[in-house]
């Protein structure tokens, strides 16, 4: 038994390496990212949250219009030069999401933070139909 482990390779590190390529197989690079969202309807708004770990504010962009808001974000990850990387779990990835809102809203008065790597948006309602790109700041 001893020498099957000296010319086999260890069965938990083939294990490992099996669940590597399943989990490559079943999500190749192109694989679309979709962060976990939650809205919510107050009295005069709507809050949007959104989960973006390891995403700067200024790799995120956001638009809206009087009944859509829409999500584009990217994360790349480097290595610093001279160093090797041995496992990477942490993709980059891009990803866009529009969200339709059950009432208009004014695109003037909508707000984005980024706090803990959880975006949120506020969005207050109202009539006006003019489109609008917001620019997200740092908590």
């Amino acid at each position: 038994m001893f020498g099957y482990y000296l010319n086999h390779a260890h069965p938990l590190s083939m294990l490992d390496r099996l669940h590597d390529e399943m989990t490559r197989a079943m999500q190749p690079r192109s694989a679309a990212f979709a962060p976990r969202v939650a809205l919510r309807e107050e009295k005069d708004r709507y809050v949007l949250t959104a989960d973006l770990p390891g995403i700067a504010p200024k790799d995120v962009e956001i638009s809206a219009t009087h009944d859509t808001v829409t999500l584009r974000a990217k994360r790349e990850l480097t290595s610093p030069e001279g160093y090797k990387i041995h496992r990477q779990e942490r993709p980059s990835l891009e990803f866009s999401r529009a969200f339709q809102l059950p009432a208009t809203i004014d695109v003037d008065a909508v707000s984005a933070e980024i706090k803990d790597g959880i975006l949120t948006l506020t969005l207050t309602k109202s009539p006006q139909n003019q489109p609008k790109t917001i620019a997200v700041r740092s908590a």
